[in-house]
């Protein structure tokens, strides 16, 4: 198991850019049931479908350019992988068995992930993404489909033992019951399958330096994880989740915590380039996607204290003195055969 624990980021001093270097603009950068496409707006934001009582964040443009970007940082973070735990010899295997790989893929979003290990493994994999908004591409590979599901419903609707793999990524805030969803995961996977879910502590910020301790990002994680436990769907649940996995029949579940910075301010190149990243996931919308609801609807916010907080946020974010790093927790798990 790997952690936090590790060397600090060193920081690019001397040459570094300047704030007014980074600042951001952070202007607009299959049949289904009618009720996915009943929209409200409020604070500028599009919500909507059967779920947007209890489901906060929005489902905009804006929204699915801040998953785009979100894809391409977890690519950044895991060096081009899916995964972190190397799914070949699952593929291999298969192929022995004289059939694909198949893969469930839960809350997929725009559906980035699902397509780029279809098009990873054309002839080998089976990939189905599902999600309760209806925002993937209609042109696709072959070997990928998507359907609109709903996870937190407490049964679900796979085979049971129908899938190799499942993959769950930035499912933290939407899930509702995470040990159901978990005993779940556990049956529709195969004896000897994987499950991997890749979220980040999204209420766990943190500076290795305290530099973090002036400004308004703590009080920003608090908001957010106040009003989601008050809402039912935690996003401070990030550490308990190597926990839950285990408790749910996967005794072997391992965990690995990695940095991702906020900002251009780490020395090492990857790392900049992640935190550029991440600060324009931010900058995109990010920051009010996470809070403006549960800011005003759950705590009763006024709309301009929401937003007042929201840029300050975004401020401290793009300030290179301030040395933001979010944890990326990343369960791994097999299920036990049954001679295990």
């Amino acid at each position: 198991m790997s952690d936090i624990k590790q060397e600090p980021i060193e920081i690019e001093t001397g040459s570094g850019p300047s704030d007014s270097e980074y600042e951001t603009d952070y202007s607009d950068t299959t049949s289904l049931s009618s009720t996915l496409y009943e929209y409200t707006y409020e604070n500028g934001r599009r919500y909507g479908g059967p779920h947007a009582e209890k489901y906060m964040l929005p489902n905009d443009q804006k929204e699915e350019g801040r998953l785009d970007l979100r894809h391409h940082l977890w690519n950044l973070g895991l060096k081009g992988e899916s995964f972190h735990v190397p799914i070949k010899p699952l593929v291999e295997q298969a192929k022995k068995e004289g059939r694909k790989l198949r893969v469930l893929d839960l809350g997929t979003g725009t559906g980035n992930w699902a397509v780029e290990l279809a098009d990873t493994y054309p002839d080998d994999v089976e990939v189905v993404g599902t999600d309760i908004t209806p925002w993937q591409p209609t042109y696709v590979p072959p070997n990928v489909k998507f359907e609109i599901e709903d996870f937190n419903n407490s049964v679900w609707t796979f085979a049971e033992d129908g899938y190799d793999v499942v993959h769950g990524r930035n499912l933290i805030g939407s899930v509702e019951d995470w040990d159901q969803f978990m005993r779940n995961v556990y049956q529709v996977l195969k004896p000897g399958g994987l499950v991997e879910l890749q979220e980040t502590h999204i209420t766990g910020a943190y500076s290795e330096d305290k530099t973090i301790e002036s400004s308004v990002i703590p009080k920003y994680s608090e908001a957010l994880a106040e009003a989601s436990v008050k809402l039912g769907r935690r996003m401070d649940i990030a550490p308990e989740l190597i926990t839950i996995t285990k408790n749910a029949g996967f005794p072997e579940a391992t965990q690995t915590i990695v940095k991702s910075p906020m900002g251009v301010w780490p020395k090492n190149k990857r790392l900049k380039e992640m935190g550029a990243v991440g600060r324009e996931i931010f900058n995109v919308g990010g920051a009010e996607s996470y809070g403006l609801a549960l800011m005003t609807r759950v705590l009763g916010w006024s709309v301009e204290d929401a937003k007042a907080l929201c840029d300050q946020f975004k401020k401290d974010i793009n300030n290179v003195k301030i040395h933001t790093i979010y944890p990326e927790f990343i369960i791994s798990a097999f299920k036990p055969t049954a001679s295990a």
